[in-house]
């Protein structure tokens, strides 16, 4: 497999206003950036059951022969260059920093972003679990809201130099996190689009719809549930109930 993407990287790119080809493979998915701190950007690509690969200098280099179900580029440690974060399914969310794999936890997410939520000047890892929105930050996971969505992204929408959470939640609209507040933008379902669903604008939603979709009461409710590290897992407390997520920990490129 390596040969065969090295042979052929050489042969698609854009250079000089001109094609080049850099494998005659298809890939899942294709995303950039500088995991190398050099001022250029690397294309990760994901090759399904051949793995997760990362072109460099002309050459593609296997990262895990693991399939990927998702991954994002962030710079999550503020050393000024980018990290991996691949969601792979069954054996959870992995950061990948150039060198080694880290777990960051054994949990399925069904969606991952990156943002800077607190502030402090590094990409966080925001991932939906089955209990909720959190993101991982200094090593702690932090729910930031009981509820599942359908999509994520993240990036500075207000220009205040923190990165919001955007949330997609279906029937329920989309809604934006800038903590500790969420605000709603539309309820509207993207999905469903203004001439299909029904819904009405943040501007004209009526009185009493918040409650009725039940959203608004539960992502205004303070949540400040965090997680630490503590021997055999990642505590998480909460009022009435801990949740324990598999713990992070150091190890090999993950493996199906």
């Amino acid at each position: 497999m390596w040969q065969e993407l090295q042979a052929q990287a050489d042969d698609v790119a854009m250079r000089n206003n001109a094609w080049a080809q850099l494998t005659g493979l298809n890939p899942e998915l294709v995303l950039i950036g500088d995991t190398d701190g050099d001022g250029m950007r690397e294309l990760a690509g994901d090759f399904g059951v051949l793995g997760l690969w990362l072109w460099n200098s002309d050459i593609w280099t296997c990262l895990t022969w693991a399939n990927p179900e998702a991954f994002v580029f962030a710079d999550t440690d503020g050393e000024g260059r980018a990290e991996l974060i691949g969601d792979f399914g069954s054996i959870g969310l992995w950061v990948w920093n150039g060198g080694d794999w880290k777990q960051l936890t054994g949990s399925n997410p069904g969606t991952i972003a990156a943002a800077d939520v607190d502030g402090d000047g590094d990409k966080d890892v925001v991932a939906d679990f089955a209990s909720g929105l959190w993101f991982y930050s200094n090593y702690v996971w932090t729910c930031i809201g009981p509820i599942q969505s359908q999509s994520l992204a993240g990036g500075d929408i207000d220009a205040d130099g923190r990165d919001e959470i955007v949330a997609d939640f279906g029937a329920a609209g989309v809604w934006f996190y800038d903590s500790p507040n969420w605000t709603c933008i539309t309820n509207l379902d993207p999905e469903e689009g203004p001439d299909q669903g029904g819904g009405h604008d943040t501007a004209d939603r009526p009185r009493g719809i918040e409650q009725e979709i039940g959203l608004a009461r539960v992502l205004r409710q303070p949540v400040h549930e965090r997680g630490v590290v503590a021997g055999d897992g990642l505590v998480v407390e909460r009022r009435a109930a801990h949740i324990r997520i598999p713990p992070p920990g150091f190890g090999k490129p993950p493996k199906r």
